[in-house]
Parts: structure tokens; C-alpha cells; sequence
């Protein structure tokens, strides 16, 4: 669908206007991702405790450490695993039944993320490694975090990748090792120093 520029933006927590529709003529930046993906949470919100997109991507990119045939397939599954949700940065996050009714949500995700791979150097799409974990993770949170997990496993085949998922006690104690945007952005930095 062709849109205008004129007033389709956001704006960004680094100040930039970010056009959805036009992504390509934008600026991704690692800042942006990492703030907006630590402040969405999974599950629509209904998890048993906030837990954030960006909590779950350094969870998945932290499995997914050194899977690859070479230092460039493992950068790549690594860094994807982190950035996998980053249009969710841009557009927000909807529940996966009501993406599933809406054919341009996918059509908005699928043009930032190709500009998300053309800014981070990665392949053109999500590695399928990323996507098969991803969903294996998704059942880890939910078993962890669901009050509902048996409902919830009756409507996903996907089975378990056997991560453990903290329950933090109430409140959370938000130090760097667990507070989702530091941790985001230093795992971005590992990944970026071990393959220079």
C-alpha cells in the first residue's frame, strides 16, 4: 500500500521521526530498539510478572551462542535472535491472533525488518534456527510466567527448549544484570566485539 510521509510517523526515543511506511528512509537505531523492545511486554501483558520483549530476544540470542557453521552464520543467528521483534520497536506489538487478521501489519514488519537487516549487516530474512527457537522459547515464558499454561499449550505445537525463565520476586530487583535495556544493549556489544 502507498502512503504519504506527511503525517505517518512516530517519534522515536532518540528524537528521530520514524516514517512505518517508508522505513527505508529512516534511521534504526540499536538506542530505539532496545528502549521501545524493554518497555512492551510479552504475552499481550498477561504474563504472571512484566517480562519484556527485549528480555525474551537476549534470551533467545543468548541460546542461540555459536550456532552456526562460521563466525558469519553465527553472528547472524545470534544478532537476528536479538533483533527478531525490532519492528515491534517502530509499530508496537499485537497479539499474534489479531497480526494473523491484518495482512499490512505483516506487510509493516516485513519493511523494517528488511531495513533492520540492511542496517546490522544480517542476512534478508530471520534464519529459520531463529524462528524454530523463537517459538520453542515462547513455550519456556509461557510455562513459566502463564497462570494458564495448559490452555496455552493446547493451542501451540511447539515444544520447549528447556530454558530456564526467572520468577523474579515482587518487586523486581532492577540491577544491570536483569534490567532489559542495558542487558539488550550489552548484548548487542558482545556480539558485535566477538566478530569483528
Amino acid at each position: 500500500m502507498n502512503r504519504t510521509k506527511d503525517n505517518t510517523f512516530i517519534i522515536t526515543h532518540t528524537g528521530e521521526r520514524f516514517y512505518p511506511w517508508h522505513p527505508e528512509d529512516c534511521n534504526i537505531s540499536i538506542i530505539d530498539i532496545a528502549y521501545a523492545l524493554s518497555n512492551v511486554c510479552r504475552f499481550g501483558g498477561h504474563s504472571s510478572r512484566y517480562y519484556s520483549v527485549a528480555e525474551h530476544s537476549v534470551t533467545l540470542s543468548r541460546y542461540l551462542v555459536n550456532v552456526g557453521c562460521g563466525p558469519d552464520e553465527k553472528r547472524n543467528n545470534e544478532l537476528w535472535a536479538l533483533l527478531h521483534d525490532a519492528a515491534e520497536a517502530y509499530i508496537g506489538d499485537t497479539v499474534t491472533p489479531v497480526k494473523k487478521m491484518i495482512p499490512e501489519f505483516e506487510v509493516l514488519e516485513q519493511g523494517i525488518l528488511a531495513c533492520v537487516a540492511s542496517t546490522f549487516s544480517l542476512s534478508a530474512k530471520v534464519p529459520n534456527t531463529v524462528t524454530i527457537s523463537d517459538k520453542q522459547l515462547m513455550m519456556d515464558e509461557a510455562k513459566a510466567l502463564m497462570p494458564s499454561y495448559n490452555a496455552f499449550q493446547e493451542h501451540c505445537d511447539a515444544s520447549p527448549l528447556g530454558v530456564h525463565i526467572p520468577k523474579y520476586a515482587d518487586p523486581p530487583s532492577w540491577d544491570d544484570e536483569v534490567f532489559p535495556y542495558s542487558s539488550f544493549l550489552d548484548t548487542y556489544e558482545q556480539i558485535n566485539s566477538k566478530y569483528k
